[in-house]
């Protein structure tokens, strides 16, 4: 998708200079071998698991309503943290209303992935907190139990209309413990699947690489590499071809005028940023 003159101008960290030498760290020029074998494994036999665990319940303790609801959540709450902690409220890569802000919010501690405040630290430690001025999400913070009973809750009370408490209890199974494992293990794969396997497109200060299949799992948070070298751009799937949900949404709000201010780079910035085939 082209970007419009609507968009916020686009600043990104900045390159090294000529013979500067970047920050060394702790980090590693390349994985072993034997830790990519154990990362796999870690990231693989879960899933296989709860998919093997599906195969043998079926319609015995797992039915397609489950299924249903648990995909509902999956992408809902998921879209609480790609869209409103992470694009958002760490890196303002747009700006919207209250009530959007709020409705975002409250769905991304519905993944029960830690309270607002701690994801965004956690995530950027030298984030300013100017978000938390505001005092509507100072309260959504403190009020992270309401949201971990409602996350269950949700699917416990479809559950319930469709077949009782039987099937209550089957769709909190389902749609809530085994949704918020999936969604967890599915985000956690970006910081250990996407330094490891995949492509790198742009100069970035780590080892960072675009996945495929990360990014169809969380909504376009794959694309690691366009994401830590344009680390407040609205947008992650940065070409044609890179699928990204979360960006749809936020341009289809931004088209309606519900988003403004979104941040993305224009083809001048990420051809400053682009690695050449032979260094890939």
């Amino acid at each position: 998708m082209a970007v419009t003159s609507a968009h916020t101008k686009f600043a990104p960290a900045p390159l090294p200079q000529f013979g500067e030498m970047l920050p060394v760290g702790t980090v590693r020029s390349r994985t072993s071998r034997i830790s990519r074998v154990v990362t796999l494994t870690a990231v693989t036999i879960p899933p296989l698991g709860v998919a093997a665990a599906m195969g043998l319940l079926w319609h015995v303790a797992f039915h397609w309503s489950d299924l249903w609801i648990m995909i509902g959540m999956y992408v809902v709450c998921g879209f609480g943290i790609t869209i409103g902690f992470h694009r958002l409220l760490t890196h303002r890569g747009f700006e919207t209303s209250t009530p959007i802000k709020v409705t975002l919010a409250i769905l991304g501690c519905m993944t029960m992935q830690g309270p607002l405040s701690q994801w965004v630290t956690d995530h950027r430690k030298h984030h300013a907190f100017s978000d938390y001025e505001d005092r509507v999400l100072r309260w959504v913070d403190r009020l992270y139990l309401v949201w971990f009973g409602l996350t269950l809750g949700i699917p416990f009370l479809i559950g319930y209309w469709i077949g009782g408490v039987d099937r209550g209890v089957e769709a909190l199974l389902w749609g809530g413990f085994v949704r918020m494992f999936l969604y967890q293990h599915a985000t956690f794969s970006a910081n250990s699947i996407c330094h490891i396997w995949g492509r790198q497109d742009y100069v970035s200060r780590d080892e960072a690489r675009n996945n495929w299949i990360v990014a169809l799992l969380v909504f376009g948070e794959g694309w690691h590499n366009n994401h830590h070298a344009f680390p407040t751009s609205a947008r992650h799937g940065l070409h044609r071809y890179q699928l990204d949900v979360s960006w749809w949404i936020i341009r289809g709000l931004e088209k309606i005028g519900l988003v403004w201010d979104v941040r993305v780079p224009d083809d001048a910035q990420k051809a400053r940023r682009r690695l050449r085939a032979d260094a890939r």
